[in-house]
């Protein structure tokens, strides 16, 4: 599960793959796509004002809005799932941090 800041549990079933089947994903393979996401993180980050910013998990609400932009199409699919969820804020916000890598 993944927690937010007010602490309400995002999370999904998946099917249980067994040990020695990882669809290909090895550690090393893992490792290099947190580094590349990581790379783009500090990029975006770097030539900001916000200096104390160094990956999407320190973006305050009203710092997220030039980072973190949504299409029409998924703004409404964003909502839709808030309501259908009865999601809070926080985690509309959380949802957004974790997805935009």
């Amino acid at each position: 599960m993944i927690y937010f800041e007010h602490r309400a549990p995002l999370h999904r079933k998946v099917k249980h793959f067994p040990q020695n089947d990882r669809l290909g994903e090895t550690g090393e393979s893992v490792r290099k796509g947190v580094k590349a996401v990581r790379d783009i993180q500090n990029k975006r980050f770097a030539n900001g004002e916000a200096t104390a910013i160094v990956c999407n998990a320190d973006l305050r609400v009203g710092e997220m809005r030039p980072f973190c932009k949504l299409q029409d199409e998924t703004q409404d699919l964003m909502r839709a799932a808030m309501s259908q969820m009865h999601l809070s804020i926080g985690t509309h916000h959380g949802t957004l941090k974790l997805a935009h890598h």
